[in-house]
């Protein structure tokens, strides 16, 4: 994917090149731009255009060849689509994660570090109790979680222990035909003060003394 952002502006506009490289960005407005190219198990790529005409930019792409830094650059989807499936207890434990750690964050925020098995033991006492709101409550532990802990942190250990094999990081299809075609545009938009969990009374949904954390 490659993407523009003019200096001063709060539009970045993106889009796909195609198999050999070329990408093309609808009319522009005329300014100086930061542009910047990124994809999955590549270094980032950055230049300064002055547009004031047509014009071409050649960007080159580095592989990453560090296993740790391609990992964690991982969405969350191909970080549990990587997780091994070697026999029908990894299924199991994979699928139990799947259905029950996975709404509060992707599994790519967790599993960019590395922990042994007790190491995993002491985040899933705190995650099983955790609420929707990102909190520790007092209630009952998930009960899946409580009666699959010691398999859950076998496996996490298994595939982000510091004894670990390196898993096969599965890849994402390059987009291609129509697909490649797609225009994104994303807008800086500044955050409204007072909106979320911070504007809700600290009793609500047990959030005693519970704040966001100013920026």
């Amino acid at each position: 994917m490659v993407s523009a952002k003019r200096e001063g502006s709060t539009i970045t506009t993106s889009v796909y090149a195609d198999a050999q490289g070329n990408y093309y960005f609808p009319p522009m407005a005329a300014g100086k731009y930061k542009v910047w190219s990124q994809a999955l198990g590549f270094e980032r790529s950055n230049a300064d255009v002055d547009l004031s005409a047509n014009k071409r930019q050649n960007l080159s792409l580095k592989t990453i060849t560090d296993y740790e830094t391609k990992w964690r650059q991982l969405p969350g989807e191909l970080v549990f689509a990587s997780f091994p499936e070697d026999n029908a207890e990894d299924v199991h434990m994979k699928t139990i994660i799947h259905n029950n750690c996975n709404g509060c964050h992707t599994p790519s925020y967790p599993l960019q570090f590395k922990f042994d098995q007790q190491g995993w033991t002491r985040i899933i006492d705190l995650m099983k109790v955790i609420g929707g709101g990102g909190i520790p409550l007092d209630r009952p532990a998930n009960q899946i979680i409580q009666m699959n802990e010691k398999g859950i942190a076998q496996y996490l250990a298994k595939v982000r222990g510091p004894d670990m094999a390196q898993v096969k990081i599965k890849e994402r299809p390059r987009p291609s035909g129509e697909a490649a075609r797609v225009v994104w545009t994303l807008y800086d938009v500044p955050r409204v003060q007072g909106v979320g969990s911070a504007s809700l009374p600290d009793s609500a949904a047990g959030r005693t003394g519970w704040h966001e954390p100013s920026e």
